[in-house]
């Protein structure tokens, strides 16, 4: 996952310092067409007062900036997602290749779970929290349970 992010990071850094690098080149090109040329530019004010367009700009930037972070919190997402994924098929081929397997996972509190695990043909209930991990009970496993793992 943090390889996900740093991958991520990476290339947004790169597209970032390539239009930056693209900018610094074409104002060193045009600087001195730039401050020398006069400017025909019609102030902010009368632009407002005659068309009344002069926020259109703004408005266009900010929906092009919403539209960029509405893709980027996508890909987040659609990336949380794909990973969530990946973990539960590797858990489940964890559980199959080990005598010790997780049967269930339930969190309490956002510092306490409960395990149920199949350790050697027996079901084990353990909690765990910021205080350690707890035993709770331990039973033979139900003739169902014991089919499926």
């Amino acid at each position: 996952m943090k390889r996900v992010f740093f991958y991520l990071l990476l290339s947004l850094s790169f597209l970032n310092s390539l239009s930056s690098a693209e900018a610094t080149a074409i104002f060193s090109q045009n600087e001195n067409t730039i401050t020398n040329a006069p400017t025909d530019e019609v102030p902010y004010e009368e632009t407002l007062k005659e068309g009344g367009e002069g926020d259109s700009r703004f408005f266009q930037e900010f929906l092009s900036m919403l539209s960029s972070l509405g893709i980027i919190i996508g890909v987040i997402f659609f990336l949380m997602w794909i990973l969530r994924r990946v973990m539960n098929v590797r858990m489940e081929q964890v559980n199959l290749t080990n005598l010790v397997k997780v049967l269930e996972r339930r969190p309490l509190s956002p510092k306490t779970t409960i395990y149920i695990l199949s350790i050697y043909g027996k079901a084990v209930t353990i909690a765990d929290s910021h205080n350690g991990v707890t035993l709770l009970s331990e039973s033979p496993l139900p003739p169902t349970v014991a089919e499926t793992s």
